[in-house]
């Protein structure tokens, strides 16, 4: 199988044929994880989403790297996020170990 790929590509080495796969198996979720996630987030979000939605699709592994080293913002948390926080660790405690537990 890698034999009739490597002739329909020109005639490549088998090496060349695995790395291209190896490459694409990482290039082409990552791409699709970055512009699921541009897309998630808010309208705001800089307000050059198209821009960004370019570089993903266009400069490929590069631009889904650029995007989520550069491109991503961490948005800040609500003031009562530490409430919903306190609250959900007790649920979970309380899940893990019953009612009651002071862990």
């Amino acid at each position: 199988m890698l034999q009739s790929i490597a002739e329909r590509l020109g005639g490549i080495p088998i090496a060349g044929v695995v790395a291209l796969l190896a490459l694409a198996l990482v290039q082409v979720p990552l791409q699709i994880f970055a512009l699921v996630d541009l897309l998630r987030r808010p309208a705001g979000f800089g307000g050059r989403k198209w821009l960004w939605a370019l570089i993903i699709v266009l400069a490929g592994l590069i631009g889904a790297i650029a995007y989520l080293v550069r491109g991503r913002r961490v948005e800040a948390m609500p003031d009562d996020a530490g409430d919903a926080g306190a609250a959900a660790r007790a649920r979970a405690l309380e899940r893990l170990y019953g009612r009651g537990s002071d862990r």
